[in-house]
């Protein structure tokens, strides 16, 4: 179905706000904090300046937090990555294709992005992806360190 499609299947579900989460991420954030941001857009991704060895930043962002431009590939211009956390409007479906498969990233947000309707919130904390084994091996050490934080010391194993 693809990021799209299996949103456009849950379209009856959906609260007029919603967030939206890529499963293979963890984006330590306060999502209350997207809640105001959000006024002038159909869609709003959290998005981290792109640094770290296998990132390539897809995001291209313009005044106001407003999204130029996404691209997988980026280019000139590009300087954030889209972190996998979103605050959607239930409106957002009315730019979906006709189709049932496709893609958020490929099929919606150019439209969003062409009417000024897609932005964009600074993730205040990095970001991990866990689905590559790299990924997860720093995901692990993220866990362990707030682990520490949240109980004083390591725990037995």
């Amino acid at each position: 179905l693809g990021t799209g499609g299996a949103l456009k299947g849950a379209r009856p579900l959906l609260a007029e706000e919603f967030f939206f989460l890529n499963g293979d991420t963890l984006l330590p954030i306060d999502c209350r904090a997207l809640l105001p941001a959000l006024a002038p857009f159909s869609a709003l991704l959290s998005a981290f300046p792109s640094a770290g060895p296998g990132r390539s930043p897809n995001l291209k962002l313009g005044a106001l937090g407003r999204v130029e431009g996404y691209a997988r590939s980026g280019g000139a211009g590009f300087t954030h990555v889209d972190a996998g956390a979103g605050l959607f409007r239930r409106a957002i479906a009315d730019h979906f294709p006709s189709r049932d498969v496709f893609s958020l990233e490929e099929d919606v947000y150019p439209r969003l992005i062409e009417r000024g309707l897609l932005g964009a919130f600074p993730a205040a904390e990095d970001f991990y992806d866990i689905g590559t084994p790299a990924g997860m091996k720093r995901f692990e050490e993220f866990v362990r360190g707030r682990g520490r934080m949240l109980f004083g010391s390591e725990r037995e194993q």
